[in-house]
């Protein structure tokens, strides 16, 4: 239902403005000045600007479909960044006399289970279970307390952007 705008520009580049984009009037008539009843305004603004953010959700992901071709290269170029910072702070582990081991591991497809059955070795192609997480690969440092274990994880999960476990050996004794 079209009503008349009660919209009045104040200044003069309101007024440039509303001649010749109302994107303003159009604001105020639809946020604004809507007849609806007063208790609803908040909820019919949150509403409208829910349905905008939906609207520009799936126009992006249509362009984004049409447009995005998955590569090897891109791949490799979004953690090259990523490569490069762990390699960083292994050679910082090096330096300072921490290193023992660390790789990556190659994706949950490539996986065997190996289990023994009624005394028979069965293996099992791919990851024993599925699930959110898993081991993308290793590193054992020896470092001389908690501390210091600690402050290199909390450089590797910087590296990696992701969360990094940390857990002593069983057996070694406490320093």
């Amino acid at each position: 239902m079209a009503h008349p705008s009660s919209y009045e520009p104040n200044t003069g580049i309101e007024r440039w403005i509303d001649a010749r984009l109302p994107v303003p009037r159009l604001m105020h008539d639809q946020f604004l000045a809507f007849p609806t009843p007063r208790n609803l305004n908040y909820w019919w603004t949150f509403g409208g600007i829910l349905t905008f953010m939906l609207a520009a959700q799936i126009a992006t992901g249509v362009v984004l479909a049409m447009h995005y071709v998955p590569s090897e290269h891109g791949a490799f170029d979004s953690v090259e960044k990523i490569m490069r910072d762990v390699n960083a702070v292994n050679q910082e582990i090096m330096a300072a006399g921490g290193w023992v081991f660390g790789g990556g591991l190659h994706p949950t497809d490539t996986a065997t289970v190996v289990r023994v059955q009624n005394g028979e070795t069965l293996m099992t192609d791919g990851p024993f279970a599925e699930g959110k997480e898993y081991l993308g690969g290793i590193c054992i440092v020896r470092a001389p307390d908690l501390d210091t274990a600690l402050t290199w994880a909390g450089k590797l999960a910087k590296a990696t952007t992701v969360a990094i476990e940390v857990r002593p050996f069983q057996g070694e004794a406490q320093r």
